[in-house]
């Protein structure tokens, strides 16, 4: 069973009566299944896919140092997608110390579908850009790093790296599939630490990159800056930051629980003085009705007793009339 399990009605000879089955232990059960445990679903849900959003835009904003010499992206995309793009991009082609080997501008503005893009790429000297397997990849052939950095480039409203996802932080779309990036889990020297230069041209031996907190920062700052959630599951839309919006989703969940949990306890009590009812009206009281049947059992004996005498007074009675 996972969030998108879709299960099947219940059935009684081919004819579906989930529908009555509306009370009881099953009753709950079912309404757990169909209506709650899917609602917290979707709240998890929008936190995730927001925080995954957020913090994979500011790492696509910066680069690791090294850069990495292939930029694979992460969004599904083919050659002849429209894309919706405008301004200057720059990629800069770097050494180990975030040095310049070239830099090139790319002006977007005239390009209407991913196979410009891919070709103006493919026309930069030590640049091999393709789509594969649904994916725009990246790569310096001769093994020096690939950085990009929008000047004033955007698609689609995203900067271009994050719009491709060329150097995401997180994978996954939902709660139960968000994840770090696995070779960023392995070590973190792939971590976006370092941000190109985009304020002039880059002449080749220049520094392209350089180390910085303010792109870890960025990042860390995201957490507790105020974000807008849309409306899921039984919250309504709000801004607050990712601590707040989880605790959001752990205070409704402790409601639900603590009313779940009252009515549970109001329901008890009545059921309980309506069996106590029940029984004192049609129940059997055990040592009552032990102490009346020992009561029985003396007044039987004496009856027994009397009638013995009433006999031998009889039989007496009758033998003085014979004689």
């Amino acid at each position: 069973v996972t969030a998108q399990t879709n299960f099947a009605g219940i059935t009684v000879d081919g004819s579906d009566i989930t529908a009555q089955l509306r009370s009881g232990r099953i009753g709950a059960l079912i309404e757990q299944r169909d209506e709650v445990l899917p609602a917290a679903q979707d709240t998890l849900d929008t936190l995730a896919s927001s925080l995954i959003d957020t913090l994979n835009a500011a790492h696509n904003a910066a680069t690791a140092l090294p850069a990495p010499s292939t930029l694979t992206g992460t969004t599904a995309v083919s050659a002849t997608d429209a894309l919706d793009a405008s301004g200057t991009l720059r990629l800069a082609i770097t050494n180990a110390d975030g040095t310049t080997v070239s830099s090139t501008e790319i002006d977007l503005s005239g390009m209407t579908t991913v196979s410009d893009l891919v070709d103006a790429l493919n026309g930069i000297p030590g640049i091999n850009a393709s789509v594969a397997s649904g994916k725009l990849v990246v790569t310096s052939t001769d093994g020096n790093g690939v950085a990009l950095g929008d000047i004033d480039s955007a698609i689609g409203g995203k900067g271009v790296s994050d719009y491709f996802g060329l150097n995401d932080l997180l994978t996954g779309t939902s709660a139960s599939t968000i994840r770090v990036r696995s070779d960023i889990l392995d070590g973190s020297a792939r971590l976006a630490t370092a941000t190109l230069d985009t304020s002039s041209t880059l002449a080749s031996g220049s520094r392209a990159l350089t180390n910085s907190s303010s792109a870890v920062q960025a990042i860390a700052d995201l957490l507790s800056d105020e974000q807008g959630f849309a409306a899921s599951g039984g919250l309504g839309a709000t801004s607050t930051s990712f601590a707040g919006y989880a605790a959001r989703i752990v205070a409704a969940a402790a409601t639900d629980a603590s009313t779940a949990s009252g009515t549970l306890e109001r329901r008890q009590s009545a059921y309980d003085v309506a069996s106590d009812a029940l029984t004192s009206e049609t129940g059997v009281n055990v040592d009552e009705e032990t102490a009346r049947l020992s009561e029985l059992e003396q007044q039987y004996s004496t009856a027994a007793q009397l009638l013995s005498v009433l006999n031998d007074m009889f039989d007496a009675l009758l033998a003085a009339a014979k004689s």
